[in-house]
């Protein structure tokens, strides 16, 4: 009997231990292609690099430039560059920012907390590539 829960516990923790080691982080979001988990948003496509967010809307054709300055390995600030194919006067959002929290990650996605003069926002961003 003592075999047989020996056995198991360290099953279990051998178990545990390789869930641990194959923890989602912060930086396997970095790079890559993104959507919004969130169906208000579900038109806007994200594509990210190390240096460089494009937000494109496909109802729209809104196309939103941003540079990224990662702060740490979960936070970034995004500072609008360029914004094309809108109505609305584009140096209205010029060298604004946002600041971003990653603040829970799961194998293909991410929750983060996005903060600006205008919004503030918790969303769930979808790694899609």
């Amino acid at each position: 009997m003592y075999k047989k829960v020996s056995l198991f516990v360290t099953t279990l923790l051998i178990s545990s231990i390789s869930c641990f080691a194959q923890d989602t982080k912060c930086t396997d979001f970095k790079v890559g292609t993104f959507e919004y988990s969130d169906p208000r948003f579900s038109e806007w496509k994200v594509s990210r690099t190390d240096i460089l967010q494009i937000e494109k809307s496909t109802v729209s054709g809104v196309e939103i430039y941003s540079s990224i300055k990662w702060i740490s390995d979960c936070n970034y600030i995004l500072t609008y560059k360029k914004v094309l194919n809108t109505d609305v006067d584009p140096s209205d959002f010029i060298g604004k920012t946002i600041e971003v929290k990653i603040i829970k990650t799961e194998s293909d996605r991410y929750t983060c907390h996005s903060k600006s003069d205008v919004m503030d926002l918790e969303i769930e961003m979808v790694k899609v590539d």
